[in-house]
């Protein structure tokens, strides 16, 4: 008995219908060829593209593709992964997305933290304020008037004999001094001289503003004006804060 040999399956052409394209897989017949013992395990072959349909066909059809160069080297190009090239595009995006996310984080946080830096700086100054302007408003002589600095003579501590007060400014830095004591700080990040606006400015009884170079400022004045200029960085926001407080001189 003869047994007749196996032959494998022939390669097989879709006949260009409806104008030259096969009306199965609306290919056209010159870009591509199929190679399979059925329609679903078909493998279609465009110009540097394999399309495989079922998995089952490179163990049925060995033989074809390893005697098919091109088939070869487009399975090796599509399972080989990606290129350096590929792999230095995504690691400079990825690189440039961490860069702008850091940069923004810590513009975020550092705003966060000179918010709460000035608002530290005028809680303090505004509770300091209120002495201030208590020590003055009960004076019974004002010994000195400047644009920075002022000295009164006040009860400050209720024993009905008056003390010598004096407030002002340096370096940035609110103080406060009795009787040539220990200098007390009051506020600090004081802004005043740098932007060239008084603390204390004084008014005659009528309201009107008296020059501190007039000799007029130490009898003739009614009425204070405490003015604070408050900013932690003047180069970033947010921006100054000012604590005002006018106060009447009672015992004058």
């Amino acid at each position: 008995m003869i047994l007749a040999k196996a032959r494998p399956p022939k390669t097989r052409s879709c006949p260009p219908q409806r104008g030259g394209h096969c009306s199965a897989l609306g290919l056209a017949p010159r870009l591509w060829r199929g190679h399979a013992r059925s329609a679903s395990e078909t493998v279609f072959l465009r110009p540097n593209l394999c399309l495989k349909l079922n998995l089952k066909v490179f163990g049925m059809n060995e033989a074809f593709f390893s005697k098919n160069a091109k088939v070869q080297r487009i399975i090796f190009l599509r399972e080989k992964g990606i290129s350096l090239v590929e792999l230095l595009l995504v690691a400079s995006i990825t690189f440039i997305a961490l860069v702008g996310a850091y940069n923004l984080f810590e513009t975020s946080l550092s705003t966060h933290r000179i918010s709460d830096e000035q608002l530290r700086a005028q809680e303090i100054a505004r509770r300091n304020l209120l002495l201030t302007s208590k020590n003055i408003r009960q004076s019974k002589e004002m010994r000195l008037a400047q644009d920075y600095l002022i000295e009164v003579k006040s009860d400050i501590d209720d024993d009905e004999v008056g003390e010598v007060v004096r407030f002002y400014l340096q370096g940035g830095e609110f103080y406060q001094t009795v009787e040539g004591g220990t200098p007390r700080k009051l506020a600090d990040c004081v802004r005043n001289q740098t932007l060239g606006r008084p603390i204390f400015i004084y008014y005659d009884l009528n309201h009107a503003e008296i020059n501190p170079a007039d000799p007029r400022v130490l009898t003739h004045t009614r009425s204070v004006k405490i003015r604070l200029v408050i900013d932690v960085n003047e180069k970033e926001l947010p921006p100054a804060y000012t604590l005002e407080s006018e106060v009447k001189l009672r015992n004058l």
